[in-house]
């Protein structure tokens, strides 16, 4: 059976802030597998690690976010920081800038990244974009019909349903990208699911003491 990958969710927050270098460097320190973070697009066309929607200029953003003491750090940083060390899970808020992503991403190795979104539009661009590059669709909500439906729509590589889905999920796809499970027992059944092959989760150290002590 192949390793089932444990994936920080926007780094380790219990050590840094949530969707920084800091979290990051911190998720490479500890042994997880891969790193997933948001990325949007501000104002000007900076593009960003960052959850929520942006109405402001990059150099708007970045005063605000020191102001609140915040490290805002650019998909470009991000890269520079993390190539070569951990695998990357990078979630597309909305559509719009797949291509920019993508001359970023393409000086990465293909098997060491792949992008993530809700949104089955944007899946599909980036998929027509570049076919060689691993995408996923992520659901939150929904019937097994109308997840199957958006997964088709998508041209997905794989779905990344939230953990109250994994059964339904798991009729449509294998490979499955879960997120979040976070307590013990949602961390070990996903890991035992023969459909899952990587857990997205905050609490990532304990992850990987469930997963070693599985193996």
């Amino acid at each position: 059976m192949l390793k089932k990958l444990i994936v920080a969710h926007r780094g380790v927050s219990s050590a840094a802030q949530e969707n920084t270098i800091a979290a990051f460097q911190k998720a490479i320190a500890v042994g997880a597998d891969m790193i997933e973070f948001d990325v949007r697009r501000t104002k000007d066309g900076v593009l960003v690690i960052h959850h929520d929607e942006i109405a402001a200029t990059f150099g708007e953003l970045r005063a605000a976010a020191a102001k609140s003491g915040f490290e805002l750090a650019t998909l470009e940083e991000t890269l520079t920081s993390t190539s070569g060390l951990i695998q990357l899970d990078v979630e597309l808020k909305e559509t719009g800038y797949e291509s920019d992503v993508l001359k970023l991403l393409r000086v990465l190795n293909p098997s060491t990244v792949c992008i993530t979104s809700f949104d089955p539009t944007c899946v599909r661009n980036f998929k027509l974009l570049d076919h060689h590059m691993r995408a996923g669709l992520l659901v939150a909500h929904g019937t097994e019909e109308d997840i199957a439906a958006r997964y088709s729509e998508s041209s997905a590589d794989f779905l990344a349903p939230h953990y109250s889905l994994l059964d339904a999920a798991a009729r449509i796809a294998d490979g499955l990208f879960v997120w979040r499970a976070d307590d013990d027992d949602a961390i070990t059944r996903s890991l035992r699911h023969p459909s899952v092959a990587a857990v997205i989760t905050d609490h990532v150290e304990t992850a990987l003491k469930i997963r070693d002590a599985m193996r």
